[in-house]
């Protein structure tokens, strides 16, 4: 979507981007786990550990509140799914499974 839309002179407009499907984080460990071949688990970790780890990474305080705000708003809720990636660049959105597949190394994929 950034460079369709460098190369088609709107740059400085901003996007909201989203691919073609509406997962929970637990989706996305299934994905990642089915395409690297390795077994993984979700483990929600408490809000205190979460805002002592974010602060102990540098990030400020308001900072923290509007993140865990933001998170906490939306469980529970799909995430809204987009027609921006296919109106700019005239393609539909890789989904998150080919995006793992594209980046299986970073995750540590199962030798072969």
């Amino acid at each position: 979507v950034a460079v369709r839309s460098l190369l088609d002179g709107r740059a400085g407009e901003g996007y909201s981007v989203t691919g073609p499907q509406s997962l929970t984080q637990i989706d996305r460990v299934r994905v990642i786990a089915e395409t690297i071949g390795r077994p993984l688990r979700w483990e929600e970790q408490p809000e205190d550990w979460f805002r002592d780890h974010m602060a102990s990474l540098g990030m400020p305080a308001p900072g923290i509140d509007d993140y865990v705000n933001l998170l906490t708003a939306r469980v529970g809720k799909p995430t809204e799914i987009l027609p921006t990636v296919e109106q700019v660049t005239g393609r539909p959105p890789f989904t998150y499974a080919q995006w793992v597949a594209d980046h299986a190394a970073a995750f540590g994929a199962a030798s072969a």
